[in-house]
Parts: structure tokens; C-alpha cells; sequence
């Protein structure tokens, strides 16, 4: 489901609301396809509104990714358990 997070994310993240994103050690969200940049691009452009582009947004398949900002987001969440050569 389309929130209204993911447009505040994006627009953090691509430097049109500053630098807030820096204040976070792991941002979790959706990855943006050509789809999602299309819907995005129509909010930027002041085309769509945000109920409109949540609209948009909720047709195209969600998958997540995970951006750790700070190394102390990876120091208590991801542990080494081993490796093996392939």
C-alpha cells in the first residue's frame, strides 16, 4: 500500500528538501521503477497532487530496499555469520 512516506523519502533523498535524510541510520522503502519515477516526476512537477500520485502509486508492485546511512544501523542489525568461496 502507497503512503505518504515514500514521496517524503524520495524527495529527501533526491536533495529537494534539504539534507534530513542524514538525521536517519536505516531508511526502508520501495524501489522506484520507470513506473514510480513517471508518478513521482507528475507530483514534482506540481501535475499531480499527493492524493493522485498515491493513487497512481498503488498499482505498481512494491519491492523494498534497505539503505543503512550510518554505520551504527549495521553495527546492532547485521552480524557476520561466515563465508564460503563459490
Amino acid at each position: 500500500k502507497a503512503s505518504t512516506s515514500p514521496l517524503t523519502l524520495i524527495k529527501l533523498r533526491n536533495g529537494r528538501g534539504g539534507t534530513a535524510w542524514r538525521d536517519y541510520d536505516l531508511i526502508v522503502g520501495g524501489v522506484a521503477n520507470d513506473k514510480v519515477y513517471f508518478a513521482v516526476d507528475m507530483y514534482y512537477q506540481g501535475i499531480w497532487d499527493m492524493d493522485r500520485t498515491l493513487e497512481a502509486l498503488r498499482f505498481y508492485k512494491v519491492n523494498d530496499q534497505w539503505c543503512f546511512v550510518g554505520q551504527s544501523a549495521l553495527d546492532a542489525k547485521v552480524r557476520f555469520v561466515g563465508w564460503r568461496e563459490l
